[in-house]
């Protein structure tokens, strides 16, 4: 609510009501004028300065603007690591799907009729067979496509998890994220491990790279005593 109220600067807030904002008058921090419109008191601003890297950490979902009114989180950011998501789900649904393809077994021919047989039955089974070679075709085709596809959904998940590893390595140097989606948007030639350091942190990524691949990852083998 404090950033809210902030964000808006002299236009004040004028949206939802709930009794929250009772203590936020009450401690002087907020002053309601005509209209219903919220404003930052001066009182309100030196809270919000002075208590903004406790909030930050308190709620780490609010996307509140430093007391220096630039963004805490860029949504650049968060839009090019959408776009490049997008992507690799996109493309790992193709993977999916080619890969069922190239599998799929080539339904049996049937067997020719005899020269007796009624011209009904002899068109039925060209239809056939020409069911049979289209199959065949697409299995194929499929198949040869399959590395290639695979490659594209390496290379995406690649850009993906390298665009996320700078801009995490710029936030933890104070650095500007925006400026490092330029340097990193650039695939590399085989999909990085990136480890942080921070254990939760590491197993989140490898189980985010494992489904972005779409393949299983290794498991240690157990000895029983």
């Amino acid at each position: 609510m404090l950033a809210t109220v902030f964000a808006a600067e002299d236009t004040g807030y004028s949206g939802s009501y709930s009794g929250a904002w009772d203590k936020l008058l009450q401690r002087r921090l907020v002053e309601c004028g005509s209209g219903a419109v919220y404003r930052m008191t001066g009182a309100g601003l030196d809270h919000y300065e002075l208590g903004w890297h406790a909030y930050a950490r308190m709620y780490p979902t609010v996307n509140a603007l430093r007391p220096d009114r630039t963004p805490f989180w860029p949504v650049e950011v968060d839009r090019r690591l959408a776009r490049l998501t997008e992507t690799c789900r996109t493309l790992r649904e193709n993977v999916d799907d080619v890969r069922e393809q190239a599998a799929e077994p080539v339904p049996e021919r049937e067997t020719p009729p005899g020269p007796d047989a009624p011209p009904e039955l002899v068109r039925l089974t060209q239809l056939q067979h020409e069911r049979v070679d289209a199959a065949d075709r697409v299995r194929a085709v499929a198949a040869g496509q399959l590395p290639e596809l695979e490659q594209l959904q390496d290379t995406a998940a690649s850009r993906l998890l390298g665009v996320a590893a700078a801009v995490m390595a710029a936030v933890a140097a104070g650095q500007d994220p925006v400026a490092a989606l330029d340097v990193a948007d650039e695939p590399v030639r085989h999909l990085p491990e990136v480890p942080v350091g921070l254990p939760t942190v590491d197993k989140e990524l490898a189980d985010r790279r494992a489904a972005l691949l779409g393949r299983p990852k290794r498991r240690r083998r157990t000895l029983s005593l």
